[in-house]
């Protein structure tokens, strides 16, 4: 696909960001990092992978009644996996608000400064 040396970072929302988690558990070794934007704990694997230094952002809402507090457990997997990981609780619900985004575009742009989808 011609990606050359690019990181390849997932970012996803809801059952999107439970496919770029799945990933991530799976250790798959595919990803360098990743935005889960409203996640939820796809599985929990039996041996942590080995995601040391992955940096991994989660998106969470208060509010959210379809992953209520599943993003701390997934933080929690992460983190046991060395993922370097911020989760960051939103006044939101299961939708989306400008923050996010914001904070998404500022997170992606300080880990993947040399990006050029970022600029």
């Amino acid at each position: 696909y011609g990606l050359g040396d690019a990181p390849l970072v997932a970012v996803g929302f809801s059952n999107g960001a439970n496919i770029a988690a799945s990933l991530l558990l799976k250790g798959a070794g595919v990803l360098d990092g990743a935005v889960l934007l409203r996640p939820m704990v796809p599985f929990e694997p039996d041996v942590p992978p080995e995601l040391r230094g992955v940096p991994t952002l989660l998106l969470a809402g208060r509010q959210d009644p379809i992953a209520g507090e599943t993003p701390s457990r997934l933080a929690e997997l992460l983190r046991a996996a060395g993922a370097e990981v911020e989760l960051v609780w939103q006044q939101a619900g299961h939708g989306l608000v400008s923050a996010d985004i914001e904070l998404a575009a500022r997170w992606l742009r300080e880990r993947f400064p040399d990006s050029a989808s970022l600029r």
